[in-house]
């Protein structure tokens, strides 16, 4: 059984090595307010308005970066979870016209290894001319230069500030086994439970299955463990039917509501969205999971990953777990 940990001595060296006149980049897990998010000495940001390759690239630079190289699986699978599975540039590109069918004519833009990891699906290469590649669910594709997607970024951790200013001081510590983001602290334990288990184990552990409120929160909960090489992932949401549901007034305007959250961080009003065809008003499916960043009832009985969420502050530390209940 293996629990969430976070290796930082990486972001360490890396933030000691940053003179004062420099600011991070990315200081954590989970999109700070310009999006990036921080991975093994990294940053990340997805940009989902589709452009051109080169502009793309020319974009990445700007922000002392390239399009995203990709030397394992967890990091090719960590672009798919920033994409939500969908298609994106990635800084690979083709260097030999009549070559392009064999991965070693290939090339990563910010001069990474070319064959530290390859995801190419050569079977749907429609011309040896497409000099570029794409990630879609996970796996390379290759495309033309005249096509607009999404890109991903990757640049180093500190940059230069545009302005001298002191960091904040921490705040209180999470426990060991837990990660840290804003004013919370989450664990996803590493193994599949009904609702009612994972409810069960996180009150055990003064904490609730998770609430989410923002969209960088949102994307969080995707980031979390990425030993599962899949871009889309389904987890218990601590979202709670009610029966009856019930009116209220929210911005001047008649609402019913009919779910709000366990921890009693408020009701459901409208983030995140329901899937289609979601909730189900049936009997049988009264509780809620997220899929990449929708809603969809399920019956409570089901399996599925799930994370505990529980305020930094006023709370003792405790011990991660060490088996499923």
């Amino acid at each position: 059984m293996q629990f969430l940990s976070v290796s930082v001595p990486l972001l360490l060296l890396l933030l000691g090595a940053a003179s004062a006149a420099s600011k991070n980049r990315c200081d954590s897990l989970g999109s700070n307010s310009e999006g990036w998010i921080l991975h093994s000495g990294s940053c990340y940001r997805w940009t989902e308005s589709p452009d051109y390759w080169y502009t793309a690239e020319q974009a990445c630079k700007a922000e002392d970066g390239h399009l995203v190289s990709i030397g394992s699986q967890t990091e090719n699978t960590l672009v798919g979870r920033l994409t939500y599975c969908r298609t994106a540039w990635l800084g690979r590109y083709g260097t030999h016209a009549d070559r392009l069918n064999d991965s070693a004519s290939y090339r990563w833009t910010d001069g990474s290894s070319a064959v530290a990891f390859q995801r190419h699906d050569f079977a749907k290469l429609y011309s040896p001319h497409q000099p570029l590649v794409t990630a879609e669910n996970l796996v390379w594709l290759n495309n033309l230069y005249h096509d607009r997607q999404g890109y991903v970024c990757k640049a180093p951790v500190a940059r230069q500030a545009k302005t001298d200013s002191n960091p904040p001081p921490p705040g209180p510590a999470c426990p060991s086994g837990w990660y840290s983001f804003g004013d919370y602290c989450y664990q996803q334990p590493g193994f599949k439970a009904t609702y009612i288990e994972a409810d069960f184990f996180c009150a055990g552990r003064q904490a609730h299955v998770v609430s989410v409120h923002t969209e960088s929160e949102l994307r969080l909960l995707s980031l979390l463990d990425l030993s599962e090489p899949i871009c889309s992932v389904e987890l218990w949401l601590g979202l709670v039917k009610l029966n009856p549901c019930r009116v209220d007034y929210f911005n001047g305007r008649k609402q019913q509501i009919c779910y709000h959250w366990a921890d009693r961080s408020g009701d459901h009003r409208g983030f995140p969205a329901w899937a289609a065809g979601h909730p189900n008003t049936d009997l049988v499916t009264n509780c809620v999971l997220l899929r990449d960043r929708n809603l969809l009832s399920a019956p409570c009985h089901l399996r599925r990953n799930f994370i505990c969420k529980r305020p930094r502050s006023g709370l003792p530390p405790t011990q991660p777990p060490t088996q499923p209940p």
